[in-house]
C-alpha cells in the first residue's frame, strides 16, 4: 500500500505437494520482491521454480536466492498506453 492505494499483490497457494507463488502484480522489481518475499520466505522449501518476466534482474535474483530457480520468462501484462512504457 502507498497513499491508501494497492500498488502490488501476489498470491500463493497449493499447488501438487508444495506451493505455487503467482501471480505477481507489480509496477518493478522492488515491489515485486515486497510481495513474494514473505510467501517465499515462509514456503521456500516447499515451493516450485519460478517464471519471473526476465530471466536477469533483481526480482529474478532475489527468487533464486529463495532457492526458486528461473526455469522459463513469464509473458509481461500492461493495462494502459504502451507508448509511454516504449518512451522510457
Amino acid at each position: 500500500m502507498r497513499g491508501g492505494k494497492i500498488e502490488a499483490f501476489s498470491l500463493c497457494r497449493p499447488f501438487g505437494r508444495g506451493h505455487v507463488i503467482g501471480p505477481v502484480v507489480a509496477a518493478g522489481d522492488e515491489d515485486a520482491i515486497a510481495v513474494v518475499h514473505p510467501h517465499a520466505t515462509r514456503h521456500a522449501a516447499s515451493s516450485y521454480g519460478s517464471t519471473p518476466p526476465k530471466k536477469n534482474g533483481m526480482f529474478s535474483e532475489f527468487l533464486s536466492r529463495c532457492g526458486l530457480p528461473a526455469y522459463d520468462t513469464s509473458t509481461t501484462m500492461l493495462l494502459g498506453d504502451v507508448g509511454s512504457l516504449c518512451s522510457r
